[in-house]
This record gives C-alpha cells, sequence and structure tokens, in this order.
C-alpha cells in the first residue's frame, strides 16, 4: 500500500479509484493523443499507481486512439515482474530497466561480462522483446557518465552494445554531451548543446543498426563467453551478426564462424582469426545465403551440478527461470548430490548454491556469481 497510496518523491498523490479523478486523467490524456504528430505517451512511475488503474487507462486509451504508444516506466530489474506489469498493464512497450542496470554494471561498475550476458537469455520471459524501449541513463538515476567517472570510452561501449540488440532504442537528452549529474538535482539539468562528443558515435550506431535489420529483429544468443571477452550473435535469415565485446586489459583471439564477414562501420572483409582489441566492442555482419547452418540454435543443453558432499542441504538459485531468478523458494534442490537441468542453449546463466538450515533458514555463501555457458552438455562443479 505504501508503494502506491503514498506520496512519491513530495508530490501530491492523486486517488485513480476515485471516478471524477479516474474520468479527469483520462479526459486529459485523450485530448492531447487527439492532436496529430501526437505518437504516444511515457507513463511515469507505474509502480506508483495500481495495476488495475493502469489495465483499465491503457485498453481505453488503445481502443480509442489505436497504434500509439504507450510507454511505461516501471523502476525494477526482475523480467518476470516487469513482463507481468507490461502484459497486465495494458501498455505497448515498457522501458527494459533490466538491461539497462546490467550495461551500468558491466561497463561503469567493472562487473564481468556474465552480468551482461544472463540477462539475454530471459527476453523468452517477455511476451515480446522487441516492445521492450532500451537504454543506458535517465532523470531517476546518476548519468551514465558520472557513474563511469568521465570514462568517455566505457560510454561509447555500452551505447554500441545497446544499439546492437533488439528492443527500440532510447537515448535520453544530454547523453550524446554527455551530461554529468551523479545525483539530484543534478541529474536532470538543463541540456547543454556545445561539445557534443558523443553525438558521432550515437549517429554511426544508429545508422549501423538501420543498415542491418538483423541488429533489429535478429534472434539473440551467446555464441562465446569468458569474464572478459563476450560474443553475443544475431540471426535474421541469410543476415547474420556477432557483437564482440571485450574488456580484456590486452587482445584477444577470437576464431570467427564459417561465412563472408565484414566490419559493418568499415566494411572490411575478416576470416579466420582475428584480434580484438582490448577494452572494445566491434560489430561484424555477413549476409552470406550459401551459410545455412544458423547461428542461434534455439535448443536446450543438458547440466548436472554436483554439490559438496559436506552434510548441507542445498539450493541452487540463479538468474534463469530454472533457477527461480533469485528467488530461494522456487529454486531446485538437489537429490543424491546432482540436479541435472535442461538450460537454453547458447546462453550465461548466473548462479549461486544457497545453504538451507534445520529450521529452513536460508544462508547465501560470500563472494560474487558463478556462471555456467551452456555452449554444450556438461557437468559442473559446485563450491561453497
Amino acid at each position: 500500500m505504501q508503494l502506491t497510496d503514498r506520496q512519491v518523491h513530495g508530490l501530491p498523490d492523486l486517488n485513480q479509484d476515485n471516478p471524477a479523478v479516474y474520468d479527469y486523467l483520462l479526459g486529459a490524456a485523450q485530448k492531447w493523443l487527439a492532436i496529430p504528430n501526437v505518437t504516444g505517451y511515457r507513463l511515469d512511475a507505474v509502480k506508483h499507481v495500481k495495476l488495475d488503474f493502469w489495465k483499465k487507462f491503457n485498453a481505453t486509451l488503445a481502443d480509442n486512439h489505436p497504434n500509439r504508444m504507450l510507454l511505461g516506466e516501471y523502476f525494477d530489474g526482475d523480467p518476470r515482474k516487469v513482463d507481468e506489469v507490461h502484459k497486465n498493464g495494458r501498455f505497448t512497450h515498457l522501458f527494459d530497466f533490466p538491461l539497462a542496470f546490467a550495461l551500468r554494471d558491466v561497463f561503469c561498475g567493472h562487473s564481468t561480462l556474465d552480468y551482461l550476458a544472463n540477462i539475454l537469455p530471459n527476453d523468452r520471459l517477455y511476451a515480446d522483446p522487441q516492445k521492450m524501449v532500451t537504454f543506458i541513463d535517465n532523470h531517476d538515476m546518476p548519468r551514465f557518465i558520472s557513474t563511469c567517472g568521465g570514462d568517455l570510452d566505457a560510454m561509447r561501449r555500452a551505447i554500441n552494445v545497446m544499439m546492437a540488440l533488439r528492443g527500440v532504442p532510447s537515448v535520453y537528452y544530454g547523453s550524446e554531451v554527455p551530461l554529468e549529474g551523479a545525483k539530484e538535482p543534478y541529474n536532470r539539468a538543463d541540456m547543454v548543446f556545445e561539445h557534443a562528443q558523443l553525438f558521432d558515435d550515437i549517429k554511426q550506431a544508429l545508422a549501423r543498426r538501420t543498415a542491418y535489420p538483423v541488429l533489429r529483429f535478429g534472434k539473440t544468443g551467446t555464441i562465446h563467453f569468458e569474464p572478459d571477452f563476450l560474443v553475443i550473435g544475431r540471426d535474421h535469415g541469410a543476415q547474420k551478426a556477432l557483437i564482440l565485446i571485450s574488456e580484456a586489459a590486452s587482445a584477444k583471439n577470437y576464431v570467427l564462424p564459417d561465412g563472408n564477414w565484414f566490419d559493418a562501420d568499415t566494411k572490411v572483409s575478416l576470416s579466420g582469426t582475428i584480434d580484438v582489441a582490448p577494452k572494445s566492442v566491434r560489430v561484424l555482419v555477413t549476409n552470406d545465403a550459401t551459410v545455412k547452418k544458423d547461428l542461434i540454435t534455439n535448443t536446450t543443453r543438458n547440466v548436472t551440478f554436483r554439490f559438496p558432499n559436506d552434510g548441507f542441504n542445498y539450493a541452487l538459485v540463479g538468474s534463469s527461470p530454472e533457477l527461480g531468478q533469485w528467488n530461494p523458494a522456487r529454486a531446485p534442490r538437489p537429490q543424491n548430490g546432482t540436479l541435472s537441468l535442461a538450460l537454453p542453449s547458447q546462453s550465461v546463466i548466473a548462479y549461486k548454491p544457497v545453504r538451507i538450515a534445520p529450521d529452513g533458514a536460508i544462508i547465501w555463501p560470500d563472494g560474487p556469481n558463478n556462471a555456467v555457458f551452456t555452449e554444450k552438455d556438461h557437468s559442473v562443479d559446485v563450491h561453497w
């Protein structure tokens, strides 16, 4: 109740259950949508208004004004919750906070690349991943460049990755400068139009996205994974793409899959083993219709987790629904020291073993998450 029935950020709280209030809000919304060239709304603070209101409100707007965007801002990193609000609230689009948090963690928080990779398989939880609006910052969080300590190259890498993934990319005002602001009110500062250092980078990333439909519509999977080097594959008919992301301190060698690959920006042809520069993002594309093998298989892999024989009861929690999405109550438990799961192929799944005390209490281990890459059937030794 506190979430939906109290003041938010010092703003007055309207009672949407009051028919007069509801009619006023609906009438105002419909008035603006009747104006030519108004294509939709950004609907703010979704979690601070009851979902029943959004369902009725959005359904009426959609019926009376079809083909208008109803973009919800639901500030949460749980894909399951995000999709529930997307569908039940009758929004046409929703901001992709799970992906935004992952991009910020990797490129500004110096987290390993599994923090990004383990978000990708959860697209299967969304009714329509293409209706997710991707972004790297907004006025409700520290601006990206401030979180990154002024690291322009890190921000470039985050923008290039976002622009090569599915969804509807959103570039928030000031990103092209980029505007600073570690906390309020500075993260909501006035726009500055001079010295737009990232303008050309954003323009190039958008041109690349427009030129290659695979970056907008392709299936997505992880082709190669190391904690500091990730290759994401995109598959769209004859057109395929590789997004090479290196957070390594030195160059990486990578053997390209079969096909006539070329750099999406320079058009330089590539084959065989290539060097991937440290701290870089590179997008490669092929239009080779003779390559019949899809990059993305959409199958499953059998992974067996072997637990320590130490007398404790365990559950395995992690980033995928098979592992309860970090909820121990939904997490599977091993039998006789092993747990076998069918996990989506070409995925990186983050996980942690938790101990279950005799009274049912959950004991979490210290340290970072573990990660398993489902490129093949295999076994994993679980360590506490």
